[in-house]
């Protein structure tokens, strides 16, 4: 699973999933972040660097656990399908 090296797909998925993990990672627990301008600010993002930002010392690790637990999920998830993959696989030889 996934792309081969040097493949122009490979910055835009990794792209989008940097954002769906962000994003969940935002709505588990809305509210951490610094008011700029009136929007609540919380990470900036910029290729593959991610600056998480927090008024408080415990918001910005609350932050980081979450963000650390929806890449752990995401994970796990793509590791069940690549077992499930190749389970089917294996039962269809027999």
């Amino acid at each position: 699973m996934g792309v081969r090296q040097g493949c122009g797909l490979s910055p835009d998925l990794f792209n989008l999933i940097l954002e769906i993990v962000m994003r969940l990672a935002e709505k588990d627990g809305g509210g951490t972040g610094v008011k700029l301008n009136g929007r609540l600010l919380d990470s900036l993002r910029f290729a593959d660097d991610i600056d998480l930002i927090a008024d408080k010392k415990e918001s910005l690790q609350d932050l980081t656990n979450r963000v650390d637990s929806q890449v752990k999920c995401f994970i796990a998830f793509k590791m069940k399908q690549k077992i499930h993959n190749l389970c089917s696989k294996k039962q269809l030889k027999q």
